[in-house]
């Protein structure tokens, strides 16, 4: 096994070595994550005890992960918009839906989603399976109904086998294609980069620039405040000043003045290849990022994260070039290219 390839091959082994004990009776699972990761953390919130993992629910949720046939013109799957090579996100601005209609949002990375409690950027969703409802729905991205999804599946032998195995005692509907794809996207799991040799388990791979970069991320720089534990995020919605007129945000989903503007905060593993950033995908580099949050953070903006008092003098952060270009190398160092590209996660139709 190659270097770097622990957690896969754990996972990997865990996946070919479960099986059903009998027909209509399943054994709760989880495929295994790190130590460091276990002891630092709890537990993730998806899939639930009401939708116990199984391998092959698993491998059914990952097969309509990447079915074009459950969108309305048979086009457009979740993999389009959620591509494994970028982390499960997307590096357009906004993806391309049916009829190559857009959105107004970038699309988050699916990476330890399973961690999260609420989901989109502004958090109108509070389960995992009411995000998996949306897009399936929405006219500029599947534009499907679940009628036609759940006579499609239900058309087909493979998914009648595979739901009569993994659901012994549920129908084909649309509960039931949503455990599904729950069980897959919550076990995407994102753990094994540089930045873990290094700080979880002491290996020296880290250039002198990248460990100068770390201490200012958690020190100066005062990324850490909103982007840390081992998943790079606080999982809060904040507002960070992006404008002095923001976005609503969370106040969509609440209607509470107070969450005017906020935005989920997002996780930085893999941040170095999921551009373009923000909400609206505005920038388009990680140096734009860096020059935003060192001098243009909108202090008159309402809501504004208390955490961002530090963002506002007169000169902002005050960090050098050369600063800025020490953090943009330690952020590379949170890249797991296991992920993307390990066979567990791809396409299974090819």
């Amino acid at each position: 096994m190659k270097k770097g390839s622990v957690l896969c091959g754990l996972i990997l082994l865990a996946w070919c070595g479960f099986n059903f004990i009998s027909p209509g009776k399943r054994v709760a699972f989880r495929w295994p994550l790190p130590d460091h990761v276990t002891r630092s953390f709890h537990s993730p919130n998806f899939p639930d005890k009401e939708n116990p993992l199984s391998r092959e629910g698993f491998e059914l949720g990952r097969r309509l992960f990447y079915d074009a046939r459950l969108s309305k013109t048979q086009t457009i799957s979740c993999a389009s918009c959620h591509i494994q090579q970028f982390a499960f996100s997307d590096t357009a601005r906004f993806s391309r839906g049916i009829h190559d209609r857009t959105g107004d949002r970038n699309s988050m990375s699916l990476a330890n989603i399973g961690w999260s409690s609420r989901f989109f950027w502004d958090g109108r969703a509070e389960h995992l399976k009411d995000q998996i409802h949306n897009p399936v729905i929405d006219t500029r991205e599947m534009g499907s109904t679940w009628e036609d999804i759940i006579t499609y599946v239900r058309s087909e032998a493979y998914y009648r086998d595979a739901f009569r195995k993994v659901f012994p005692k549920e129908k084909i509907g649309e509960q039931t294609i949503k455990k599904a794809l729950e069980q897959f996207v919550s076990n995407i799991y994102a753990f094994d980069s540089r930045y873990d040799a290094y700080f979880y388990k002491g290996q020296p791979v880290f250039t002198e620039q990248e460990k100068a970069g770390m201490k200012l991320f958690n020190g100066k720089a005062g990324c850490s405040g909103c982007h840390n534990t081992v998943l790079f995020t606080n999982h809060q919605f904040m507002n960070n000043g992006l404008d002095s007129i923001p976005a609503p945000g969370l106040y969509n989903a609440t209607g509470v003045p107070t969450d005017k503007g906020l935005q989920k905060t997002p996780s930085l593993r893999n941040v170095a290849i999921t551009p373009p950033y923000m909400h609206d995908g505005r920038f388009q580099t990680l140096e734009a990022v860096l020059e935003f949050y060192n001098t243009r953070v909108q202090g008159s903006s309402p809501n504004l994260d208390f955490r961002m008092a530090s963002f506002t003098g007169r000169n902002g952060l005050g960090l050098s070039r050369e600063e800025q270009q020490a953090i943009i190398a330690f952020l590379h160092t949170l890249t797991d290219s296991t992920l993307l590209h390990h066979p567990m996660y791809g396409d299974p139709w090819k």
